[in-house]
């Protein structure tokens, strides 16, 4: 009989053995998978940059930095790009090592913070206009400061904190040269002898509109991670709530730059407002930061159905009506009636 039990026991531990390398297997997978999808973003996203204005050369390293933490083929052409540089044969004895996620967190931040500060400083001389520059950079600045003085409170994960940064560079180059002048197609046409414009059948500036698409395909996510650390949300409103906060923030904006503009009037105002002519311009701005907005939380929403569990059930149970008791005046008149 003992050792009938003797065998159980052993058994029962193998299975649970067997379950908790399943289990990490499932978690390894997870964040191989997480890497390859923001890594690749920021890789492709510099890439673009190369092309498109925007600090291409600060983008595609930190995308493989990224990748390498998950995939030896980046660690190969991180050591490639360090070769290149002067001294790159030098290697750190830790470089073999991927470097991004090995750095602290709040290290992580102050890199960030630095490429951001000497990208910020190159674009602030000379701009175009500077009248214009100082009223873009008027809102950003005010963002960036939110973000240093809660950043003790609430430290964003890595992945926010690039998708901000991306942002952030793109619109310094817009308030460089005015979003409505940004020459793109020029840098285009001195690499492959044809126009962006004439390639895509655009008859304007589109600039702005990249940074409105990118608004809510870059910024969405960071807000989701308010609404999940702070407000605590779950399921569908985890992925609604960022999206509508998107497209109402968008809204705001459009009605803030149209106030600003009618108060300055002139052609600094026109310049701010950046319309070209569109009478739609603010509408296919709010629209394609809401389209940026749902394509984020569709590959959000993807990747979590793939490797989330209990995705399904969480979704159902975000409908669930928490409180049974109808709130409005009811709600009023159990108040009224404690405080007597």
């Amino acid at each position: 009989m003992p050792e009938a039990v003797g065998a159980i026991t052993k058994r029962m531990n193998l299975i649970a053995r067997c379950r908790l390398l399943v289990s990490h297997l499932k978690l390894r997978h997870a964040h191989k998978l997480m890497v390859a999808v923001l890594g690749g973003s920021v890789v492709l996203l510099g890439i673009a940059m190369l092309v498109l204005p925007g600090p291409a050369i600060l983008v595609i390293p930190l995308g493989l930095a990224i990748l390498a933490t998950e995939f030896l083929w980046a660690r190969r052409w991180l050591k490639r790009a360090r070769a290149l540089l002067p001294n790159g044969n030098k290697q750190s004895a830790g470089f073999a090592s991927p470097p991004a996620m090995l750095i602290p967190h709040r290290h992580y931040l102050l890199i960030l913070a630095a490429l951001f500060s000497i990208w910020w400083v190159a674009m602030a001389i000379h701009p175009l206009d500077r009248s214009a520059w100082l009223l873009e950079n008027a809102l950003a600045l005010a963002g960036v400061a939110l973000l240093a003085v809660f950043h003790r409170r609430l430290l964003f994960s890595r992945v926010s904190y690039t998708l901000i940064f991306v942002f952030m560079c793109l619109h310094q180059v817009g308030a460089h040269y005015t979003y409505s002048e940004v020459p793109y197609d020029v840098w285009f046409q001195r690499l492959t002898g044809r126009t962006f414009n004439s390639l895509v059948g655009w008859e304007r500036n589109n600039f702005d509109r990249v940074v409105h698409f990118s608004y809510g395909l870059l910024l969405a996510y960071p807000v989701r991670e308010i609404f999940l650390r702070v407000v605590n949300v779950r399921g569908f409103w985890g992925y609604f709530l960022p999206l509508d906060l998107t497209m109402s923030t968008s809204m705001l904006y459009e009605l803030a730059e149209w106030a600003t503009a009618a108060a300055f009037g002139g052609e600094l105002g026109q310049a701010y407002l950046g319309t070209q002519g569109d009478e739609w311009d603010a509408h296919k701005d709010m629209a394609l930061a809401s389209l940026g907005a749902v394509v984020a939380m569709s590959i959000t929403a993807a990747i979590n159905w793939r490797l989330q569990r209990d995705f399904a059930r969480e979704w159902v149970e975000s409908f669930r009506v928490k409180h049974k008791a109808p709130l409005g005046e009811d709600e009023m008149a159990r108040m009224a009636r404690k405080q007597k």
